[in-house]
C-alpha cells in the first residue's frame, strides 16, 4: 500500500508550498493535488484504483468532474472498470457530459491572458530573495487553471522558473512591450475557431491560456485546455532584441493545439499514426489559417515527395520513427521532423479526394483505422 502525502491548497504558507519541491521522491499526482485541477485528480484516481482504493478513487473522480473534466476517455480507462457498478459512477459520467456540452458551446469559449500580466507584476522582484516564493504563491497557485496545469506538465518546480528568468532575463523583460500583441492573436484565433465550427459542427472549444513558463513549450493541450507558452512566441530580431513572432504563425500554433484537443488516437502510436496525428493537426490548421506549423518543410517536402513516400513506407514496416520525428533540425539533405510534412500531405490528399468533407475530417480527428486513410489515396 502506498502512503500518499496530500498537500492542501488553502492551509499552506509560501514556505511550506515551496518546501514540497525539495523532496527527492514523491508520488507525482498525490503531491500535486494542491494545484486543484481536474487532470491531477483524474490521474490520482487511476493510481488509487491500482491500489484497490476504490472509494477514494471515486472521491477524486467526483472532484475532477466538479472542476470541469470533460474527456470521454474516462469510459475507456481500464483502471476504472471496478467502479462501473457504483452508484457514483453514473453521476460522474453525467457531470462529464454536462462539462463537455459546456465547451461545445462557442459562447463559453475564452482566451485567457491574465497570467502574463500577473507574471510581469512579479518580474520586478526577480532579484529579491523571496522571488521563488512569490512565483509559487502569487503566480502559480493564484493563477488560472491553465497555468496550474502547465505547471504540472511543463514547469514542475518553481526553481525551474527562477532559473529560466536568471538565464534569459532579456527574454522575459521583453514580454512587457510585446504583451499587447496577444490581444490581436486572441481576435484572430476566435475568427479561425468560428470557421472550425462551420467545418466540423462536433468541435469543442476548450479555453486557451497564454502563460509564462520556462521556455520549453510553445504549445500543448491538457484536459484543462490549450496552453501556450508566451515566452516561446518571442524571437530575436536583427538588432538582437526580442520581438513577438509573426502573429499569424502564433494563431496557427493555437489552432494546431485545438485540433489535438479534438483528436482520439491510439495511446501507443505507430509511425503512420503519429504522422497522421501531427499532420492532420497541421492540415486542419492550414484550412483555418492558411498556414501550417512547419511551413519551412513544404518546399523540401513537395520537391522530394516521391523519395519521402518510398522511405516512409520502408519505416512503416520497420517501425523506425527516428528519421521522422524529434530528430532536431536535421540537415539540408534531410531536415528534421519530416514526419509532420508526410502526415500533412497524407491528410490533405485524403481530405481533397473525399466526397464528404465532414466525414473525412471526423476520420482524421478520430482515428480508428490508419491503414484505411493511406490506402484510399495514391501513396
Amino acid at each position: 500500500m502506498r502512503k500518499y502525502i496530500v498537500i492542501l491548497l488553502f492551509t499552506m504558507n509560501s514556505a511550506a508550498v515551496c518546501q514540497r519541491f525539495d523532496m527527492n521522491a514523491f508520488d507525482f499526482y498525490s503531491n500535486n493535488l494542491f494545484l486543484n485541477i481536474p487532470s491531477v485528480y483524474y490521474n490520482h484516481a487511476i493510481v488509487l484504483c491500482g491500489d484497490k482504493e476504490f472509494n477514494k478513487a471515486l472521491i477524486e473522480l467526483i472532484q475532477a468532474s466538479k472542476l470541469g473534466f470533460s474527456d470521454n476517455k474516462i469510459l475507456d480507462e481500464a483502471a476504472f472498470r471496478d467502479l462501473h457498478s457504483r452508484r457514483e459512477w453514473n453521476e460522474i459520467l453525467s457531470q462529464v457530459e454536462i462539462n463537455k456540452a459546456k465547451i461545445s458551446d462557442f459562447n463559453n469559449f475564452n482566451i485567457v491572458t491574465s497570467d502574463i500580466s500577473n507574471f510581469l507584476t512579479l518580474l520586478a522582484h526577480k532579484n529579491d530573495s523571496g522571488f521563488r516564493e512569490m512565483l509559487m504563491t502569487d503566480y502559480i497557485i493564484n493563477g488560472s487553471v491553465g497555468l496550474r496545469s502547465f505547471f504540472s506538465t511543463r514547469i514542475y518546480d518553481p526553481n525551474n522558473l527562477v532559473n529560466a528568468v536568471q538565464k534569459s532575463p532579456a527574454l522575459y523583460d521583453a514580454l512587457r512591450t510585446e504583451a499587447p500583441s496577444f490581444d490581436i492573436i486572441k481576435q484572430k484565433a476566435l475568427s479561425s475557431m468560428r470557421l472550425f465550427k462551420e467545418l466540423y459542427p462536433q468541435a469543442i472549444y476548450p479555453n486557451v491560456y497564454f502563460v509564462v513558463g520556462i521556455n520549453n513549450s510553445g504549445g500543448t493541450s491538457t484536459p484543462e485546455g490549450l496552453l501556450i507558452g508566451a515566452e516561446k512566441q518571442l524571437v530575436k530580431d536583427s538588432m538582437n532584441k526580442y520581438r513577438i513572432k509573426n502573429i499569424d504563425d502564433i494563431c496557427t500554433v493555437v489552432i494546431h493545439e485545438l485540433v489535438h484537443f479534438q483528436q482520439r488516437y491510439p495511446e501507443n502510436p505507430s509511425l503512420l499514426t503519429l504522422a497522421l496525428r501531427e499532420g492532420s493537426a497541421d492540415f486542419i490548421a492550414e484550412l483555418l489559417t492558411g498556414r501550417t506549423t512547419y511551413e519551412n518543410l513544404k518546399e523540401f517536402g513537395n520537391k522530394n515527395w516521391d523519395i519521402l513516400k518510398t522511405e516512409f513506407k520502408k519505416d512503416i514496416t520497420s517501425g523506425n520513427n527516428s528519421r521522422w520525428f524529434y530528430n532536431g533540425k536535421g540537415t539540408k539533405e534531410w531536415p528534421g521532423d519530416l514526419g509532420y510534412f508526410v502526415g500533412y500531405r497524407i491528410a490533405k490528399l485524403y481530405y481533397l479526394q473525399s466526397d464528404n468533407k465532414q466525414v473525412s475530417l471526423k476520420n482524421l480527428l478520430i482515428l480508428n483505422d490508419p491503414d484505411s486513410i493511406i490506402n484510399s489515396i495514391d501513396f
